[in-house]
């Protein structure tokens, strides 16, 4: 084939596909509607159009912006200018209606708006700015009704003669921010026309309704939504930030900014950065900012919003309207990843959104059909955004405009950080929800963004984790200010012996009362010491750990302060847990002798020595024996364990010393009469025994099961004049809700543990007992019962309860899987240090390994830091809020309880070979719908025009609530 030849086929070709794409775009333009014909919505205005009635009075869909005027305003060609906007645009003369069931969006008016003007100019310029803010606020959130065709108002306001504020405020259903540069581009275009020449400026083809009649009508992008459906695929986790505040169960969408500059230095570090790694600023600080929230909410799998405009077209890129669509970029994050690494993970993700951009946002959601809830959005719950901020201008050549930002006060998602580029300057913006944070939380995390910035550009090759996020000053708060050097005990001693000293300095006060019973300090003294003879007598000298088996009553009390005396430690033994339970805590903690009092169960098949402690004690009296040898151990408390086998605690004399002392330190007072209500295996029967013994009170024991019935505990509160006791929260708030408060009178310090307190208690007991003293306590067994304390305020109704600050001589800090401390309000593992901690499990060297770490913070500390499995959070002032457990662990009714441990019995039973243990929280009735379908379609349809056939459509992806509020506002 000649040269000539191969150039015809070329041209040949290139005609040819010439042709064809000239043919697809004519089969894919968008064409004008017939005068004066409706159109239905595009897909994003459905979505905003259920929004707004889900929330008709809520302004958070509302568009507000301002432009700074100087120079000489002419009203009249202002408002000449608007009218032509608005006359050009059919968008602002819509209105969304339905016609045979279906919804629309309609040609409503011609009438064209007026300017809403304000004269300040007589006010003092301190006032005028002041009150310019408060008209243009009130202004923009004041509601739209979306039928009305007015979906738009203008506001000037006059500050003085060459100082001027425009405000256009539209709904969110018509308008997006290109549509707000498109406004101000065609403000100035018209203010400068002449009026000769305003007719002469050609009006605009196509209109919006055309657009969404198109988009309507095209087919559903098929490889596009089998690329999302995939890439979210699975669980969609909600992001779990630590907030300020519990979650409400209705978002109000109320929400503040906060705005801090990127100084210049970093600016330009970033922008080199971005450039060594071959991507955009967009990708560097959307990775720098999913790094973040891994470091404050600990979670692998991180869902960003992302806004983006289909304007794909040329005919629609100077069209007003709605076009942002929402990308869901989901990133799973590897804290030991490099950051550099993680920026082209990242990239990649982005660059696949892009290419995968056609599928409009409400396709997507109707087709993923996730759970939906009132209290969060469901795909997503943080945006991200990177926007430049619009330009400043000039009207015509006496008047010039510059932007300016206009906070309404409301955010739509839990957070949202736009990166503001203007006049070369980058600013970092938060807008958050108020309902889950406070102003200070979001300025510290703006300073760790920063923080993380500097690192990260300094350092890209350094793993997520060891990403330096914290401030000096947070730095400094966090492991110095709130955890003040533990200085070592001046005095070494037993507990048992301050109790002997109470019985020398008050012999005949009371140390013990039950019912039908009282004893004495000094008789229970002498009988402890009858029990300690017996023991040194039948046991050798060497250490020795002895069982104690039966109800919390006197025989008990004496049984322990007798193992003690006689320099043994003591294993207690709930007569209510299974006998295979008893038998591996006795073999694995070795004893030998168990003590027994009224209750106990038949241990015979145990084949382990056992003695009644009232046979002991019926002897006559003796003088007292002395070991030779006191154990520094004082008594060992088993815990749920995971791997299918309880754990042995081993606390020791100082650990218990430490703890007793450190309630004399903290509280105002000693307990005159304290009531155990807590199993004497469980720990928190220790703060009860030693705090009201060691400090001269009376110990009141109880019955068991006596909790469970609430008109005969408040009887014995009142008989016995109970001043302090530690019980369950969720006991308390029943003995609230239930007993008569005359009976409570005597009560003067009530502290609730062993599980979360709820907001409820603490609004029953300051509307029932606000003089008596409520303090909430954390603490695990390894930390000798208590490690932090709260002494609970009546504000404390409205956040999450704190569990407090670490007591006298303990340390409390918040590390991450690195073992780096956490942002002051990020989430956290909790760590305990200090004189109360364990020496390790028993006999378990390496979980105690695993769990009793060497302090990673100041290394030469004598002191281990216990790892807790708890997570929290700490507020700016340094109290601690607990936020649940990191791994299965559970509490149920005050005790630690390993599902694993559960899940290995069950597998080791005959038939069963796989088993999953789960903990089902109690359905709250009261919030229970149930709402019948058929009822609810019924009721829609009987509200005829008021509702659309879009809504009927979408009443299978609402839950309950949802529909419920929405019939309540549509029938308002």
């Amino acid at each position: 084939m000649s040269t000539s030849d191969k150039s015809s086929s070329k041209h040949a070709k290139l005609a040819q596909w010439l042709a064809r794409a000239k043919e697809k775009r004519k089969q894919n333009a968008i064409l004008p509607l017939e005068t004066g014909a409706s159109a239905p919505l595009s897909y994003g205005q459905q979505r905003l159009w259920l929004l707004q009635h889900l929330f008709s009075a809520n302004p958070f869909y509302n568009y507000a912006d301002m432009l700074i005027l100087e120079g000489e305003l002419d009203m009249d060609r202002l408002q000449q200018a608007f009218q032509q906007i608005v006359r050009r645009h059919r968008i602002f003369r819509i209105g969304f209606q339905t016609e045979d069931g279906k919804m629309i969006q309609r040609h409503m008016s011609e009438e064209f708006p007026f300017i809403e003007v304000h004269d300040l100019s007589n006010l003092p310029e301190e006032v005028s700015a002041q009150q310019t803010q408060k008209i243009a606020i009130e202004a923009a959130r004041q509601p739209f009704d979306l039928s009305s065709g007015r979906l738009t108002k203008l506001l000037v306001i006059h500050q003085h003669a060459e100082a001027h504020v425009l405000v256009l405020i539209m709904h969110h259903i018509i308008t997006d921010n290109a549509s707000f540069e498109i406004f101000v581009k065609e403000l100035g275009i018209f203010y400068r026309a002449k009026p000769a020449e305003i007719d002469t400026l050609p009006d605009a083809k196509i209109q919006y309704p055309d657009f969404a009649q198109w988009q309507q009508q095209g087919p559903v992008p098929s490889k596009q939504l089998s690329y999302w459906k995939q890439k979210l695929s699975g669980d969609l986790a909600i992001l779990d930030l630590p907030t300020d505040r519990p979650r409400p169960t209705i978002r109000s969408f109320r929400g503040e900014y906060v705005s801090v500059p990127i100084p210049n230095k970093l600016q330009h570090a970033l922008k080199a950065l971005a450039q060594q790694l071959n991507t955009t600023l967009f990708v560097l600080l959307l990775s720098a900012f999913k790094v973040l929230l891994y470091r404050y909410a600990h979670q692998r799998d991180i869902l960003v919003g992302v806004p983006i405009s289909n304007r794909d077209q040329v005919a629609l890129e100077s069209m007003i309207g709605f076009f942002n669509e929402t990308q869901v970029l989901r990133s799973g994050v590897d804290p030991t990843q490099s950051f550099e690494g993680f920026v082209q993970q990242v990239k990649t993700t982005v660059l696949e959104a892009f290419d995968h951009k056609q599928l409009p946002f409400e396709l997507l959601v109707k087709e993923l059909n996730p759970e939906r809830e009132l209290s969060h959005n469901p795909l997503f719950q943080v945006m991200f955004l990177y926007k430049e901020a619009p330009k400043a201008g000039q009207l015509d050549d006496s008047l010039s405009y510059r932007h300016a930002t206009l906070d309404i006060g409301v955010s739509k998602f839990d957070l949202t950080l736009a990166i503001m580029e203007e006049h070369n300057q980058l600013s970092s913006i938060i807008e958050y929800a108020t309902d889950l944070f406070d102003a200070a939380t979001i300025e510290r995390m703006q300073q760790n963004f920063l923080c993380l910035l500097t690192d990260a550009v300094a350092h890209p090759q350094k793993s997520i984790q060891q990403l330096d996020i914290l401030s000096e000053s947070d730095r400094i708060s966090l492991l110095d200010r709130w955890n003040p050097p533990i200085q070592p005990l001046s005095e070494a001693n037993h507990i048992h012996v301050l109790i002997e000293q109470q019985a020398h300095l008050r012999p005949q006060a009371i140390a013990l009362k039950w019912e039908g019973g009282s004893m004495s300090y000094e008789s229970m003294n002498q009988q402890a010491q009858l029990i300690a003879n017996h023991l040194i007598q039948q046991t050798d000298s060497s250490y020795e750990l002895i069982g104690i088996c039966g109800e919390a009553g006197p025989e008990i009390i004496l049984g322990i302060l007798g193992i003690l005396k006689a320099g043994k430690a003591y294993l207690p033994l709930d007569p209510d847990y299974p006998a295979n339970r008893i038998q591996w805590m006795l073999e694995d903690a070795g004893v030998s002798l168990v003590l027994t009092g009224q209750g106990s169960r038949d241990l015979s098949l145990s084949k382990i020595k056992t003695v009644e402690i009232a046979a002991l004690v019926s002897g006559p009296k003796q003088p007292p024996l002395f070991p030779n040898q006191s154990s520094s151990l004082a008594y060992v408390i088993y815990t749920s364990g995971s791997s299918g086998r309880p754990k042995g605690v081993p606390i020791s004399h100082s650990n218990l010393l430490h703890s007793t002392r450190a309630r004399s330190t903290y509280y105002r007072n000693t307990p005159a009469a304290f009531l155990l209500l807590s199993s004497f295996s469980f720990d928190s029967s220790v703060a009860g025994i030693y705090w009201t013994l060691c400090g001269g009170g009376t110990l009141v024991l109880t019955k068991r099961r006596i909790e469970q019935d609430i008109a005969r505990l408040s009887s014995l509160i009142q008989q016995q004049q109970i001043s302090h006791t530690l019980l369950l929260p969720s006991l308390y708030g029943m003995l609230l809700r239930h007993a008569d408060p005359t009976e409570l009178a005597s009560l003067k310090t009530v502290i609730v543990a062993g599980e979360s307190c709820s907001n409820q208690v603490i609004k029953d007991h300051f509307a029932i007992l606000p003089e008596v003293l409520l303090y909430n306590e954390y603490g695990p067994t390894e930390a000798t019962v208590w490690a932090t304390v709260h002494q609970i305020q009546e504000e404390d109704a409205r956040t999450r309860v704190p569990i407090g600050q670490p007591i006298p001589r303990m340390h409390v800090y918040l590390l991450d899987d690195s073992l780096q401390a956490v942002p002051i309000g990020a989430s956290g593992e909790l760590f305990i240090g200090g004189e109360g901690i364990a020496s390790g499990y028993l006999h378990r060297p390496q979980l105690s390994e695993n769990r009793f770490l060497k302090h990673p913070i100041h290394p030469t500390s004598p002191y281990v830091l216990y790892r807790t499995g708890d997570m929290a959070r700490f507020r700016s002032d340094g109290v601690l809020e607990f936020l649940g457990r990191k791994d299965e662990q559970i509490k149920l009714r005050g005790y630690r309880i390993e599902l694993n441990e559960i899940e290995e019995v069950l597998r080791r039973q005959p038939g069963i070979q796989e088993v999953a243990v789960l903990m089902s929280e109690p359905e709250n009735t009261s919030e229970s719908l149930d709402v019948d379908s058929l009822t609810l379609a019924t009721a829609l349809l009987e509200l005829g025009d008021e509702v659309s056939h879009h809504l009927l459509d979408s009443i299978e992806s609402l839950s309950e609530k949802e529909v419920q509020l929405l019939l309540k506002n549509i029938h308002s």
